[in-house]
């Protein structure tokens, strides 16, 4: 769906690697910053005692509750990537055929993220049954 993927996908990476990396500079530096190295090896979660430190002692509630939201952003975006990677795929003939049918009044692919909540839901219950989460 991208106009010139061979310019704007290497230009995308470089971007937001760059943007990662300044962004974790910058995150090590706020907790270099507040807490002591000493401070730094003690604590188990060192983002929240740098968030109780500066915001008070709900500092740390509000970092979680933060922390929570990126990660179901996060699910939901891969979730609506995968399916879409699904439905691709079908329609190329790489991928079961069934899957390359959109919803005739949505316009979404229903079958494919059904499959990818399937499979996501298989992997979710084997790595518990083997210990990995």
């Amino acid at each position: 769906e991208m106009k010139r993927p061979k310019v704007d996908l290497p230009r995308a990476f470089a971007i937001s690697f760059g943007l990662v990396v300044v962004l974790y500079l910058l995150v090590n530096l706020g907790y270099t910053r507040v807490l002591s190295v000493a401070e730094i090896q003690s604590s188990q979660q060192v983002g929240a005692d740098v968030a109780t430190k500066v915001v008070g002692p709900w500092g740390g509630k509000l970092l979680a509750v933060i922390i929570l939201l990126a990660i179901v952003g996060t699910v939901n975006g891969l979730g609506l990537a995968a399916s879409r990677l699904y439905y691709a795929q079908s329609l190329d003939g790489l991928f079961l055929p069934g899957l390359a049918r959109l919803h005739p009044r949505l316009g979404t692919p229903q079958r494919a993220m059904l499959a990818h909540a399937v499979m996501a839901s298989l992997l979710v219950l084997v790595s518990s049954s083997l210990g990995f989460v």
